[in-house]
C-alpha cells in the first residue's frame, strides 16, 4: 500500500495584498492534514473521512457536497493533464479541534493530496504541472475565490514567498535562533466571507501589507532572525491598521493570544485573513516560546505546533 500525508499552512504575510495584481504571499507548511493512500483491494473510487463523516464513491457516481468537491474537481483537472482519476484512493482529514476547524488549508491539502494519491497510483511523479492542475481545481471549487498560495505552500513545503502572477514559489530561509508558536484562537473563521467582499481593503492598506510582505521576504532570504521578527511585527501593524476599520477580525480569542505572546517576550502575528483560526508568536528563545505556550494553555486554549520543529520539509522536485 503506497501512502504519504500532505500538511497544513499558515500565512505569514501577504493577506488580502497576495490578491492584487502583483501581489505576494509568505506562508509555511506545517503539521500532517490530509493522509492519503492506496487501497489494494478496494474498485476504483474515492474512501474520505473528514470532521467526523465518512464518503465514499464511485468515478461514475457523483461526488458528495462539502469538501468531496475538492477532490472531484482535483480528479477531473488531474485527468486533464493525463492522469487517470478513476483510482482506488482514500483520504482522511485531520484539520479540526473538538470539532472546529484549524483554518490550515484543509480544502487545499485535499486537493494535493487527491493530486499526489491519482500520480502515484499512475506512476507518475508529482510535479509543477500537476500541482497548478490541483491549484486550477481548488480556484474552481471555491467558486473563483482564493490567490492560491495555500495550494502552492502544501505543495512545495518548508517556508515559502508565493508569486501569484506567475504561479510559483520562492523557499525561503528559517533563520537560526528563531522560534515560532502557533496557537488555536479556539474559533474558526471563514476566509472565503472576508475575500469574499466583506472586507475591501483600502489602496493604503494594500501598499502597507505589501511592504510588510516584502521587508519579510529579504529578511528570511538572509535568514536574519531580528530583522524577521522586526518585519513580523511590521506585518501587524499593517493588519491591524485595517482591522480598525474591520473590529471582527481581531476576535477575543486572538486577542488573548496577542496577550500572551507580549507578556513572554514575543511578537505577535495574526495568520492569514483574520476572523478566527490562528495566532502566531514569535521569540527570540525557546523559553519565551514555552512560557507562552504554558500561559496559553492554563487559559483553556490550545497549541497547534512549534517551529522549526513542525516545518514540513521542502520538496525538491517543486
Amino acid at each position: 500500500m503506497r501512502s504519504s500525508s500532505v500538511p497544513g499552512k499558515l500565512m505569514l504575510a501577504g493577506e488580502y495584498a497576495v490578491l492584487a495584481p502583483g501581489g505576494c504571499a509568505i506562508a509555511a507548511a506545517t503539521v500532517p492534514l490530509v493522509d492519503w493512500w492506496l487501497p489494494t483491494d478496494a474498485t476504483p473510487g474515492v474512501q474520505l473521512q473528514a470532521f467526523g463523516r465518512t464518503f465514499a464513491w464511485h468515478d461514475h457516481d457523483a461526488a458528495p457536497e462539502g469538501i468531496a468537491r475538492f477532490v472531484a474537481a482535483t480528479a477531473q483537472a488531474m485527468q486533464r493533464e493525463g492522469v487517470p482519476g478513476d483510482a482506488a484512493i482514500a483520504l482522511r482529514v485531520r484539520a479540526d479541534h473538538g470539532g472546529r476547524k484549524l483554518g490550515l488549508g484543509s480544502s487545499a491539502a485535499v486537493c494535493v493530496a487527491t493530486g499526489r494519491a491519482l500520480a502515484s497510483a499512475a506512476g507518475r511523479p508529482f510535479d509543477l504541472a500537476l500541482l497548478r492542475a490541483c491549484e486550477r481545481a481548488h480556484f474552481a471549487a471555491q467558486g473563483g475565490r482564493g490567490s492560491g498560495y495555500d495550494i502552492f505552500t502544501v505543495g512545495a513545503g518548508g517556508v515559502v514567498r508565493y508569486d501569484r502572477e506567475n504561479k510559483a514559489v520562492q523557499p525561503l530561509r528559517w533563520p537560526d535562533g528563531l522560534c515560532a508558536v502557533a496557537f488555536f484562537a479556539g474559533e474558526s473563521a471563514d476566509t472565503r466571507e472576508a475575500i469574499g467582499g466583506r472586507i475591501r481593503p483600502a489602496p493604503d492598506d494594500i501598499q502597507r501589507i505589501s511592504a510588510a510582505e516584502a521587508a519579510l521576504a529579504s529578511a528570511l532570504a538572509q535568514g536574519d532572525r531580528d530583522a524577521t521578527m522586526a518585519a513580523i511585527a511590521g506585518a501587524e501593524r499593517a493588519f491591524v491598521a485595517m482591522a480598525e476599520r474591520f473590529p471582527w477580525l481581531l476576535p477575543t480569542g486572538l486577542r488573548q493570544i496577542a496577550a500572551c505572546v507580549a507578556d513572554a517576550g514575543g511578537v505577535y502575528r495574526t495568520s492569514g485573513a483574520g476572523g478566527g483560526d490562528c495566532g502566531l508568536g514569535f521569540f527570540a528563545d525557546a523559553a519565551q516560546a514555552e512560557a507562552a505556550e504554558q500561559a496559553w494553555r492554563a487559559a483553556g486554549g490550545w497549541v497547534v505546533c512549534r517551529w522549526p520543529e513542525a516545518l514540513w520539509p521542502s520538496e525538491e522536485a517543486l
